[in-house]
């Protein structure tokens, strides 16, 4: 999904190395990034200002917790992209909408 948001929107903007994003505990995951990576999905990277939005807002499956969501909710916010966001996590009734759009309850998912 990253790779398809900075490629389509984000004007060649590398993709971030996997030692920025992936950490290996839930833990980690939730807060620690944001004392580790300070700002980072806080502002819209100056290079994307005022570059053409998608016709409709995209739609992200996601939950809190996950550090894959999480960077695509970081990368569409720098990349000033109009989205929503679609809480999918364990217990909730949207989870089979989820699964009825994709197939699988995995997330993210960008529609």
């Amino acid at each position: 999904i990253v790779t398809h948001l900075l490629t389509t929107y984000g004007g060649g903007l590398p993709l971030p190395p996997p030692s920025s994003y992936f950490y290996p505990s839930p833990l980690v995951t939730g807060w620690v990034p944001l004392l580790l990576r300070p700002g980072r999905g806080g502002s819209v990277v100056d290079r994307v200002r005022g570059s053409a939005a998608p016709a409709e807002p995209l739609v992200l499956y996601s939950y809190d917790g996950n550090q894959f969501c999480r960077l695509v909710r970081e990368v569409l916010t720098e990349l000033d992209l109009p989205h929503q966001i679609q809480s999918v996590g364990k217990g909730s009734p949207r989870r089979a909408a989820l699964v009825e759009l994709a197939g699988r309850s995995t997330a993210p998912y960008l529609v």
